[in-house]
């Protein structure tokens, strides 16, 4: 998963008053748990042995839907939409 921005905050449990044990800026993260669909939370790694909990709001896969669009004809078109990798 990727940190969608600075200063995010890594709590010690999936809740919003848990203590923040880290930050994450813009990072790459590996996942501690597999992500449900539904997740609100996301248990990520932080090291070998420490993990922690980021809002699933602020983190992205990589392996999501991607468009583009290019200007044809004096027409905007989808020139490709991708879903997944």
């Amino acid at each position: 998963m990727v940190a969608i921005g600075s200063g995010i905050r890594v709590r010690g449990a999936p809740n919003i008053d848990s203590n923040v044990v880290g930050s994450l800026d813009f990072s790459i993260v590996e996942l501690a748990e597999p992500l449900a669909a539904d997740a609100k939370w996301v248990q990520v790694k932080l090291s070998e042995d420490r993990t922690g909990f980021v809002d699933a709001k602020l983190l992205r896969s990589p392996v999501e839907y991607r468009i583009n669009f290019a200007k044809m004809e004096g027409r905007w078109q989808i020139v490709f939409f991708l879903a997944g990798d």
